[in-house]
């Protein structure tokens, strides 16, 4: 069957060809006219999928290019956010330096600047060990302040070591008195204290006092290691007991991010 299809085929062919043989050249231009319009819609498809196709890869090309430069943008602004980061820390440790160098130089007594080396985790609200010792003129039983307040004492010295006991520590305690009356008291630290900031305790208070959160509290200066003056922290609230009462009270200086203390020498004054 198939055999018989192309002799037909065949034998049509060439017959075909025969005839256009015969043909005029004006009937031959005709036929080839013809032939002309019926394949030219097809060449014009054909074109234009052609422009299609190379449309299509010059977008997929570009769609490329915008892919990676839109990851080198993310990573140039990667690079400029660390750098931010870097400065905004230089420009706070510069304005924390100004600050400090502003309070030594109104002190009235001479002050050794000292950084935080260690804080002892176990014990995080306690004790810390700053960068100068005996060698600097550090003895134990000196005040340690921020230029916020009150930090602690120090306790044990080397030749260019202190450990500090700091005020939110139980056995630290401080002679207070209260802005604007005369109630007086001990300030320790709170024992168990959990939160992130510590919480002091200014005990022996009268029954009768009437103080009022955010009053300052200050050293008194009795018991001789803490000058008398010395801001300790401001009240948070009180609580009348039995025979005195309790006030909670909010450390001034930051215990929880300290960086740099002064350690005050009161007994030769200010140089």
């Amino acid at each position: 069957m198939n055999s018989r299809v192309q002799l037909i085929t065949f034998l049509f062919l060439l017959g075909f060809a025969a005839m256009f043989l015969n043909f005029s050249p004006r009937t031959t231009q005709r036929l080839q006219a013809g032939l002309f319009q019926i394949l030219t819609p097809f060449a014009a498809h054909g074109t234009d999928l052609q422009r299609k196709i190379s449309s299509l890869t010059q977008g997929l090309q570009t769609l490329e290019f915008l892919e990676k430069e839109n990851e080198d943008l993310k990573t140039q602004v990667a690079h400029l956010r660390a750098e931010n980061q870097i400065l905004k820390e230089i420009e706070r440790e510069n304005d924390h330096l100004r600050t400090a160098l502003e309070f030594k130089r109104r002190s009235s007594f001479k002050l050794i600047p000292a950084r935080i080396l260690v804080r002892d985790v176990s014990l995080f609200w306690s004790t810390a060990i700053v960068d100068r010792g005996s060698e600097d003129g550090v003895e134990p039983q000196m005040p340690v302040l921020s230029e916020d307040g009150l930090v602690g004492k120090t306790v044990n010295t080397s030749k260019s070591s202190t450990s500090i006991l700091l005020v939110s520590d139980e056995s630290c305690k401080v002679a207070a008195i209260v802005e604007g009356t005369n109630e007086q008291g001990i300030v320790s630290g709170a024992r168990n204290h959990t939160k992130n900031d510590p919480i002091l305790h200014l005990d022996f208070l009268s029954k009768q006092a009437d103080l009022k959160p955010g009053q300052k509290v200050y050293s008194s200066g009795a018991g001789g290691v803490f000058p008398y003056g010395i801001l300790i922290g401001t009240i948070k609230s009180i609580t009348v007991r039995d025979v005195d009462a309790r006030a909670e009270v909010i450390p001034a200086a930051a215990l929880g991010r300290l960086e740099h203390v002064f350690i005050a020498n009161t007994r030769e004054g200010k140089r």
